[in-house]
């Protein structure tokens, strides 16, 4: 599961990681706009989506999360780190025109993003 991203959000150059409580991701808006929104829900944070800050895609497919609405979104980040097995890790860059792809519950859209 990707850990962190590297984006730039206006003239900033922000490294994110999941582990930061204050953690956002950036996602691209039906107008154009880059929105930060916060990576996840966490413990004692107010919602309805499950504590996590991802969303596995074979269990989109599967039908888990329906009764939250996920909707895909793009997410523009230059490059993501994940952790090999022996929990090194490695940052992965991306081409421009390359984005993640996140799910997130529209009526929950300003509480929370999740993967």
């Amino acid at each position: 599961m990707c850990g962190g991203v590297y984006f730039q959000h206006g003239e900033d150059v922000l490294r994110i990681f999941y582990p930061n409580p204050k953690a956002v991701l950036p996602v691209l808006t039906s107008e154009g706009t880059i929105k930060l929104i916060a990576w996840g829900r966490r413990q004692k944070q107010p919602g309805n989506l499950p504590m996590t800050g991802w969303a596995r895609l074979d269990s989109i497919y599967a039908g888990r999360w329906d009764k939250y609405f996920p909707t895909p979104v793009k997410i523009p980040v230059l490059s993501f780190m994940e952790k090999d097995l022996e929990g090194i890790s490695h940052w992965y860059d991306l081409q421009k025109v390359n984005t993640f792809r996140v799910y997130w519950q529209k009526k929950e859209m300003n509480d929370g993003c999740m993967w």
